[in-house]
């Protein structure tokens, strides 16, 4: 279960240090995409957050960006949404900023994992031991997702976005059940010179017998986006446990 954790962890600092850059191709409409997913042997079911949409199997540039898997194993990042009110100004240009988007993760550590309940709760305990030294800016950890956001950004955009990690706070955690293990991370990124904050809500779900990762980022966020972002993303697990009972 302990490398379940760190591939668990590794999406999540990637995740939260993500910028959207891209060309996008004007006018394509977007996939109707099933909310089922096929990881190993079982089929989890992860409903789109109310009124937003998944993006990664129509905008391509975005889903290189953000790094969705085309791994048939089903592993890695498998979804990116947004909400559906914002896919006219991507239909324009993904030369934009996601102001608000979420993901759906899994490891390839979990995808063949009949996680219990008590494996579930091993999991949730480590995190909250170790989280901290997991997003320390300096540390050693956040310092490789530093040169895989570089690596990354070279292989999509032709450029060297000189990544850089100037901070991530731990804003706490917010919810803890026996299906659902939330918190909350402020990050900030200077990349091409340009100073980027983003909220994340990060919750580890047990559902259909699988461990997924689902995030919500905020970009540029007011003070009022943390209970917001909370709220929404509470709304938006308990829809995926409700659909795996």
């Amino acid at each position: 279960m302990n490398k379940i954790l760190l591939l668990t962890l590794t999406f999540l600092a990637v995740g939260s240090v993500t910028l959207v850059l891209g060309q996008s191709k004007p006018g394509s409409p977007p996939d109707i995409a099933t909310d089922v997913y096929k990881l190993g042997s079982r089929a989890v079911r992860v409903p789109p957050p109310v009124t937003f949409v998944e993006i990664g199997k129509t905008f391509d540039r975005v889903a290189a960006r953000m790094g969705v898997s085309k791994d048939s194993k089903g592993s890695g990042v498998l979804a990116v949404f947004v909400p559906e009110t914002f896919l006219p100004r991507l239909r324009v240009s993904q030369d934009i900023d996601l102001e608000f988007y979420c993901q759906l993760s899994v490891s390839s550590a979990a995808i063949n994992v009949d996680v219990t309940k008590p494996m579930f709760a091993a999991v949730v305990a480590e995190a909250q031991k170790t989280f901290s030294t997991f997003m320390d800016p300096s540390g050693p950890f956040m310092k490789r997702v530093e040169r895989n956001v570089d690596k990354d950004l070279r292989e999509v955009m032709g450029t060297d976005p000189k990544a850089d990690i100037t901070g991530t706070s731990n804003l706490g955690y917010f919810e803890k059940s026996p299906n659902v293990f939330s918190y909350m991370v402020l990050a900030t990124l200077d990349m091409y010179g340009r100073k980027i904050t983003t909220l994340g809500a990060f919750s580890e779900v047990l559902a259909g017998k699988r461990l997924i990762s689902v995030y919500s980022y905020k970009m540029f966020p007011k003070t009022a986006d943390i209970a917001m972002l909370k709220d929404f993303q509470k709304a938006w697990t308990t829809a995926i446990v409700a659909a795996n009972k």
